[in-house]
């Protein structure tokens, strides 16, 4: 325990808090943000805990009213490596979530591109029953929804009696654990790979292999008799939140008979749009499930509700038999166009389908990831008018099919759900929005609302670190206040005394982005460049240079100016906070664009000098050096004579 004893002054208060001399940018404070984990904001100095103690007054010398101690008690080095440990764990687990979508989109892609191919099909279709094209040819001439129905059932029932799985598929339950010898262990690899058309071929031929690649020849199998069929695939990753699930050890032996049977619902499955009735998909498993309703379920693509729109037979319950999770569901049409079918199988999944993702979470993050992924690989697709619909669909299922949480806890962590008590410091919910309903939440009722009609403010200075300026009108029309929270030594002194004199001069005014446009450059006038009361400019965007002016962000620039009658002024592109102050981070300087050439030539004749200047200083230090050399020499010669060592 460290104890520092301070005596103040009377001097230090002769004048109040608000006149004391300033240090350069105190002023600007970095105020918090909301974070989803209180581990993305942990650093070195929140490993300690700052205790104030009455100073003890002795009968023989008593101390003075200003006087008083400050213990500082810091937690052993134990622990704080013990909360970096689970900082770096965090990062790793959100960064194997981020890698793993990507991974299993690009290798469901690409596999889903083999099933398109031709020669699949014709391999196909000579295996099929001679039974079943006679009934699909008799479809074929008149078509009928009855003569579909009953070849999709028995194709999954032909489907599913003959082919046979002889290794295992992905397996993906847990995260391995810190220690382990072999990843053969944890994850069975016993498949025979497909990399190219010649590979699916011949796991055609002999029939048989995991139950993921019969998901996927059946659904081959479909688009070889000319139908829509898609692939769907829920991408097996894992929760970034819960640290304690672990992958379960292999047993081997029963890895060698088990060929994934434990697992109770599937990874890949089919879609078929009904070709009798577009708005209608039906959904088709043949390897994991054995009951029938669950091998064919028929669901509407669009013009339909929650209840004939939705099914939850694929959605995973956690027990001890299954660990499976499913995230994120993408169907892949025959021409590899991917379509997130997630609210198709899934609830409370609304808030990736708002207008605005929060990227604050985890969750809105994670949606950004996967929407840009998706809009990158469709870039050269064309949604027709039947897509649209569908898309419309899965919008109006996702923001139907919710669960509104009922404790206040649970309130505060939806990322679909607001209430007024559960908003955040720079939130409100747009005015005149209507409640989706009214829920008791502590001891009183309040009204729930979509997340979706958050309006989020920022401070004008907030603004200006991302270069917009807040609209002249709208200075008054301010969106909210907020409490401020000072970081330096100077602001928390005009903090408290505002408390004790007018607290409202402590609230910050905040607008949203609509109240806000483009950077409102300072002007030059009279050929002066524009600076503020520090001498220097604040630059935190491109955009925000003054018109006639150049921004030189030349190494070491300012320095070299200094030493000359140049006209020009230090940018400031941001601020570091230390011992309870706030320092300015500069970066190169704005002159006119008039003075950009005379400028340039005193910074490059300066850079020289300082080049020159260098190497007159090495060859100093070398000089010396080899002075001390030569005198160490001299005196081991000497101490060699008189001692008469050779």
């Amino acid at each position: 325990m460290n104890e520092l004893f301070l005596e103040s002054e009377e001097s230090e208060y002769d004048e109040p808090p608000l006149k004391i001399q300033k240090t350069e940018y105190e002023e600007h404070d970095s105020r918090d943000l909301d974070s989803d984990s209180d581990l993305d904001s942990l650093n070195d100095s929140d490993f300690e805990d700052i205790v104030l103690q009455p100073l003890q007054q002795s009968q023989q010398n008593q101390a003075t009213e200003q006087e008083f101690n400050i213990s500082i008690q810091s937690i052993d080095e134990e622990k704080k490596e013990k909360l970096r440990q689970l900082i770096r764990l965090k990062q790793q687990r959100v960064s194997l979530h981020y890698l793993s979508i990507v991974s299993y989109i690009i290798h469901a892609r690409h596999r889903n591109l083999l099933l398109s191919d031709k020669r699949v099909h014709k391999a196909l279709k000579k295996l099929l029953p001679e039974q079943l094209m006679k009934q699909f040819k008799k479809y074929k001439k008149q078509p009928d929804d009855v003569k579909f129905i009953y070849i999709l059932k028995y194709l999954i029932k032909w489907f599913k009696k003959n082919f046979k799985w002889d290794s295992n598929g992905l397996r993906v339950l847990g995260y391995l654990p810190k220690k382990y010898k072999s990843t053969a262990d944890y994850l069975p690899n016993n498949a025979k790979a497909i990399g190219k058309v010649n590979d699916l071929l011949q796991v055609i031929k002999k029939f048989r292999h995991n139950r993921d690649t019969g998901a996927q020849i059946f659904t081959a199998l479909l688009r070889s008799l000319g139908f829509e069929a898609r692939l769907v695939f829920s991408l097996p990753v894992l929760d970034t939140k819960n640290q304690t699930k672990l992958q379960p050890k292999l047993n081997q032996e029963v890895v060698k008979v088990n060929k994934d049977n434990d697992l109770l619902y599937p990874y890949f499955w089919t879609e078929v749009v009904n070709p009798e009735d577009p708005s209608e998909v039906i959904v088709l498993e043949t390897q994991c499930f054995f009951e029938e309703t669950k091998q064919l379920i028929r669901l509407k693509r669009y013009k339909g509700d929650v209840k004939n729109s939705y099914t939850d037979a694929f959605y995973p319950i956690d027990s001890q038999l299954c660990h499976m999770s499913m995230h994120y569901v993408l169907a892949f049409t025959d021409n590899n166009m991917i379509i997130d079918v997630s609210s198709r199988y899934m609830k409370n999944i609304a808030y990736r389908w708002f207008n605005r993702l929060d990227l604050r979470t985890e969750l809105g993050r994670a949606a950004l990831l996967l929407q840009s992924l998706i809009r990158t690989m469709n870039a050269t697709k064309h949604y027709n008018e039947q897509l649209n619909l569908e898309l419309d669909n899965l919008r109006s299922i996702a923001m139907a099919n919710n669960t509104i949480p009922e404790t206040y806890s649970a309130m505060k962590k939806s990322p679909n759900f607001i209430t007024p008590s559960t908003l955040r410091y720079n939130e409100i919910i747009i005015p005149g929005t209507v409640p989706i309903k009214k829920i008791k939440l502590n001891t009183s009722k309040e009204p729930v609302y979509f997340k979706n009609y958050i309006l989020v403010g920022k401070s004008e200075q907030q603004w200006k670190f991302v270069g917009r300026s807040i609209k002249p009108d709208q200075i008054d029309s301010y969106i909210k206040l907020a409490k401020a929270t000072p970081r330096t030594i100077y602001n928390k002194r005009v903090f408290n005394l505002n408390n004790e004199t007018n607290p409202e001069l402590n609230s910050i005014k905040l607008y949203s982005f609509a109240q806000t446009c483009p950077y409102i450059k300072l002007k030059v006038e009279n050929g002066k460049l524009p600076k503020n009361k520090y001498g220097n400019i604040e630059i935190f965007r491109p955009n925000m240079v003054p018109d006639e002016c150049v921004w030189l962000r030349l190494s070491n620039i300012e320095s070299i100016l200094s030493r000359t009658l140049a006209h020009y002024v230090p940018v400031v592109v941001g601020f570091k906070f230390k011992s309870g102050h706030a320092f300015p981070r500069k970066d190169g300087v704005i002159v006119l664009k008039k003075d950009e050439v005379p400028i340039k030539k005193l910074w490059l004749t300066g850079k020289i000098e300082e080049h020159k200047q260098l190497e007159e200083h090495k060859q100093i230090q070398l000089l010396k050096s080899w002075k001390s050399f030569l005198k160490m020499l001299k005196i081991q010669n000497r101490l060699n004579e008189q001692h008469g060592y050779l």
